[in-house]
């Protein structure tokens, strides 16, 4: 039985003998397509669910699909699960349960202390585990079958940067440059000339969907950015949109209002809406949202479009060629010290080893292979089909609540197809990605002096930091910079990150939490009476 979270959110529709549920969007008539092509297959044949997921992997957008056939349940995620389903088999008299909603599945379930383990450490599960032992979760760009006697799954695509085509840098400039042009025309078309809004940062991403969207001539744009007056993204981000015309509107958080939000009955209904039973909440738009949507600054069916995550696929993620392991293991291992290290007094051998063997599992799964001689292509395999699709995705989450759509350029299919194949030399330093965005200069906010920005502070933080340098001139840079980040941080964040948890208990902690996000971690497993304490081995 599927169980749909909302109505208002999914479509269904009856195609021979197959009921069809959808949810997202698509783009370039591809479901129109597929739907043709379904009506052609014969779902009684042993070859449907390979036919099906030959089908999916033309469907572009961000979508689940869940499809009831005589046999059972057919559930489709796209290429980095956006919408995560869930379902378990057995679960209090029925024989097979699906939802988007994990929420229904959580009475009378056992606690998996595994996979707990595994949110203390990265904030997510990995691979499709949740944290009860009877529920499972869609991984990314998967064909799943499900039944009471059957269960089979089929990856129809990979992440996985085995296909480099050795090019010259102005062949992929000239390439990435027509590829963004047709992505943003498709992107305009299925906007159809509602507004759009972009949380513009100083960065890179979310300023070439505007400055895109700008040289395409989309005229009916807002940006919005947040956090203290005199941090960078708001200073550059302000700087952007006026220079291309568009209204911007800043929005001033501190700590307080961060902390009467996020303990109100509406962060609660919040974090009901957005559960996942296998990541941390990833609310880091949600006060900004909260804010435009109460003061009605935005049209109602208006469409968010974020950044996420160019700088991901550009290879903002792979570490010096000096840096970079030299085997299999190694990638795993520097992956783990990465991701993995959320809580440092959870990191131990035990701890370490047992991720590892977990990862060493979705590399043989999903890419059918103990060894691999490609270590880059593993690295950002592994971003990929985990913290990317498990938890980064999760940012969307905030939009939905509060009833707006929204879109993912950057997550687009082509643009995945087209990254894997570029040479890792490329992706270093974002070499292709920065220079293809310079040498189109749209709207004129590539210059250097836009792109390369350090981060600012207020007058009074400006003075703290002078006193503790001055003091450290005896000390050294090396101690400087420990002292900064752990001391320093819990106030000059610019987006007021560690407004949870107040100075005096921050100091406890401040060897073990990795960042803010280790608070939150911590945070949301406690509510459902998960003690991190329980943990230590």
């Amino acid at each position: 039985m599927f169980v749909p979270s909302s109505k208002s959110l999914w479509k269904n529709c009856l195609i021979n003998d197959l009921r069809l549920w959808s949810r997202g969007y698509f783009l370039s008539n591809s479901f129109d397509l597929f739907i043709k092509r379904l009506k052609k297959l014969n779902v009684r044949d042993d070859s449907f669910h390979d036919r099906l997921s030959e089908l999916v992997r033309d469907l572009n957008g961000h979508f689940a699909l869940v499809i009831e056939a005589p046999i059972g349940f057919y559930i489709v995620s796209d290429r980095v699960k956006s919408i995560p389903i869930y379902y378990t088999v057995g679960h209090e008299g029925n024989k097979v349960l699906i939802s988007d909603n994990p929420s229904i599945f959580s009475e009378n379930c056992d606690i998996d202390r595994n996979s707990v383990l595994e949110i203390f450490l990265a904030g997510y599960t990995v691979n499709r585990n949740t944290i009860f032992k009877s529920l499972y979760q869609t991984t990314a760009a998967e064909c799943l079958l499900l039944s009471e006697e059957r269960y089979k799954k089929l990856y129809y695509y990979n992440y996985f940067s085995e296909r480099a085509i050795e090019k010259d840098l102005s062949f992929y400039q000239q390439k990435l440059t027509l590829l963004i042009d047709q992505i943003f025309k498709d992107l305009i078309k299925s906007c159809n000339h509602r507004q759009i809004v972009i949380p513009l940062s100083g960065g890179l991403d979310s300023r070439l969907v505007l400055s895109k969207l700008f040289d395409l001539g989309y005229k009916n744009i807002v940006c919005f950015s947040y956090g203290s007056k005199s941090s960078k993204d708001c200073k550059v981000s302000s700087k952007i949109a006026t220079k291309l015309g568009y209204r911007w509107i800043g929005i001033e958080t501190s700590k307080r209002k961060h902390k009467k939000l996020f303990n109100s009955q509406l962060f609660n209904q919040f974090e009901e809406f957005s559960e996942t039973m296998s990541s941390a909440p990833f609310y880091q738009d949600f006060y900004a949202m909260y804010y435009l949507s109460s003061n009605n600054l935005i049209d109602p069916d208006a469409i968010i479009i974020n950044g996420n995550t160019g700088d991901f696929i550009s290879g903002g993620h792979i570490p010096l060629e000096k840096d970079f392991g030299s085997s299999q293991k190694e990638v795993i291992n520097q992956f783990i010290n990465k991701h993995f290290h959320q809580w440092k007094f959870l990191v131990n051998e035990a701890s370490t080893g047992y991720i590892q063997e977990r990862l060493n599992d979705v590399i043989y799964d999903r890419l059918n292979f103990k060894e691999s001689e490609n270590l880059f292509g593993l690295l950002e395999f592994l971003e990929w089909s985990t913290r990317q699709s498990k938890h980064i995705v999760n940012m969307q989450r905030s939009y939905e609540f509060f009833k707006f759509q929204w879109r993912m350029p950057l997550w687009d299919n082509r643009m995945l197809d087209f990254w894997e194949k570029v040479p890792v030399k490329f992706k270093l330093h974002k070499k292709l990605y920065i220079s293809m965005l310079q040498k189109n200069n749209w709207g004129g906010v590539w210059e250097d002096s836009m792109i390369y920005q350090t981060e600012s502070y207020s007058l009074p933080q400006n003075i703290v930091r002078f006193v503790f340098k001055f003091i450290f001139i005896f000390l050294g840079r090396d101690n400087w910079k420990t002292f900064d980040k752990k001391y320093l941080q819990f106030f000059q964040n610019p987006t007021h990150d560690f407004f949870m948890i107040d100075f005096v208990d921050y100091i406890k902690e401040i060897d073990n939490p990795r960042d803010a996000r280790s608070f939150r971690i911590n945070s949301y497993l406690a509510k459902k009476g998960l003690e991190i304490e329980d943990f230590k081995l």
